[in-house]
């Protein structure tokens, strides 16, 4: 027995010992893997147009890279697979940040003097237009977002602080300022999977963190657990679903509010003497920012550890603005007078779009991908705006979105991470019942009615009221004949039903037996 107990005891120590090495090899391999992957940092110098190139903000769209130069007052193209830059376009005045808009085009500010204005690069013929009728006199524009109602956001810090939309079919502009805090700053913009447009405000009384319904256009603004002295700037969405800012305050940190709870944490460790602008979401599931101070930054959204690096950097340099990139790299401007790239080691360029039809109806996107009736999933490119058309069959109509879309009217999916969208249709009542024959016999005291309606039609009710009588319907179906009546007056009586009930209009016939 004891000899038998010993054996035991040793397979289990030895089962227990291999499970235990198991556990801290993968761990080492994981770690060792992190470890091994490192980003890669290059710059590419921007030509002078004619001066030397300030750039500053960047957006993808249509297979190239667009940035404005304060310098030049310009927006230029760049490629990312050839690294050439160009076509050089010229704006009226200033143009400041920069957007992918959900028609596929490249969108901007231009801050202007003495007026402001928003305006769009056409990816498709590199041609720039603008628009300024609608702004609030005395408008100086900033931050600009696709949003998820399918128009472009844009924030006025102006003589009369406001936040903007524009239609980018119809071009027509709207502000709205209600709500905003007290000398209130609004800077950067950007759209968030609840649906709402969320952007930071550097106001002289109260700095915070705010929100715009783009159906009901109400504004709201956070600021409990701001560092004292903030300043918070540039604006993301996470892959985590919260929105993640850069404050630039007395005390630099990379915040985040929950976009449900409203809570607003902050984190500075890891930051070094910082000067904080632009941040976006990465294809590796991290936030990427840019410190004026020369040096780039990211944070994992679920730890919280931020890493900063230099190396690969040009001398003097200063990151301004960060955004994704169509080959899994981040891209920023460096003020100094170069476009960069940041190698993220995602091995992921996409993410999953599910659509799900709620009824009698049918849903297609802008890029090829998406086209169901049921449920349809697709993947497209990371950190692209997909737009989302919703078509009602006849008899139907369209209710509207749910997830980071609501109201009726478009919905724009920010590919920034996993989403799902749900589009309801809702069964019409049928309408216009009509008779379309009635034959009465007098003599043969009998009578036949025939009838049709529009809309979708799953049966008919009929009654046969004869004077000062209520009428009592009934299933029927046409031609329907009455026999055996009685001498007198009679009103015949017939409406359409489906299951959102009966066509509230009556089609009637009076006769004499």
């Amino acid at each position: 027995m004891d000899r038998l107990r010993l054996l035991w005891l040793r397979g289990s120590a030895r089962l227990l010992f291999g499970s235990l090495a198991a556990l801290v090899l993968s761990a080492w391999v994981a770690a060792a893997s992190a470890a091994a992957f490192a980003p890669v940092i290059s710059e590419f110098a921007a030509p002078a147009n004619p001066y030397q190139p300030n750039p500053w903000s960047i957006a993808a769209a249509g297979g190239k890279l667009w940035f404005s130069d304060q310098s030049n007052n310009v927006v230029d193209g760049f490629d990312p697979s050839t690294h050439a830059f160009g076509p050089t376009l010229i704006p009226w005045f200033e143009p400041d940040d920069m957007s992918i808009g959900s028609d596929g085009n490249a969108w901007f500010t231009d801050e202007g003097h003495p007026s402001s204005a928003v305006g769009v690069v056409d990816a498709t013929n590199s041609t720039v237009h603008e628009y300024s009728s609608g702004l609030n006199p005395g408008s100086y524009l900033s931050g600009i977002s696709a949003g998820s109602d399918g128009n472009v956001w844009f924030t006025d810090f102006g003589t009369t602080s406001a936040i903007g939309v524009i239609n980018p079919d119809t071009h027509a502009i709207h502000e709205y300022s209600a709500g905003l805090n007290g000398g209130s700053h609004p800077l950067r913009i950007t759209a968030a999977p609840d649906g709402n447009l969320w952007f930071t405000d550097q106001s002289s009384t109260t700095p915070a963190i705010g929100q715009i319904n783009p159906i009901t256009h109400a504004v709201h603004e956070y600021w409990a657990g701001l560092e004292p002295g903030s300043a918070p700037r540039g604006i993301a969405v996470g892959a985590d679903g919260n929105v993640w800012f850069t404050d630039s305050g007395s005390t630099p940190a990379i915040g985040e509010i929950n976009p449900t709870t409203h809570t607003i944490t902050e984190y500075t460790a890891g930051l070094t003497g910082s000067r904080l602008n632009g941040i976006a979401a990465g294809p590796d599931g991290n936030l990427w920012f840019a410190d004026e101070r020369g040096a780039l930054g990211e944070i994992n959204p679920t730890t919280h550890d931020i890493t900063e690096y230099t190396t690969g950097l040009n001398s003097g340099s200063d990151p301004i603005w960060f955004t994704s990139g169509p080959d899994a790299s981040m891209w920023f401007t460096d003020g100094a007078g170069y476009i960069g790239q940041v190698t993220t080691g995602a091995t992921s360029t996409t993410r999953s779009l599910t659509v799900s039809v709620n009824g009698s109806g049918h849903v297609t996107s802008s890029s090829t991908g998406i086209s169901c009736p049921g449920s349809c999933t697709h993947s497209f490119a990371f950190g692209v705006p997909v737009a989302l058309t919703a078509e009602a069959p006849s008899g139907y109509t369209f209710a509207g979105w749910s997830g980071p879309c609501s109201g009726a009217g478009k919905c724009t999916a920010m590919m920034f991470g996993p989403s799902d969208v749900s589009a309801k249709f809702t069964l019409l009542k049928p309408h216009g019942t009509k008779i379309t024959k009635a034959t009465v016999k007098k003599r043969a005291h009998r009578a036949t009615f025939k009838f049709r309606a529009g809309g979708v039609v799953t049966g008919f009710q009929c009654a046969l009221v004869k004077k000062h009588h209520k009428p009592s319907f009934k299933s029927c179906r046409s031609a329907k004949t009455y026999k055996h009546l009685k001498s007198g007056h009679y009103t015949f009586e017939v409406r359409a039903v489906n299951s959102s009930g009966a066509d509230p209009r009556l089609a009637t016939k009076k006769f004499t037996i």
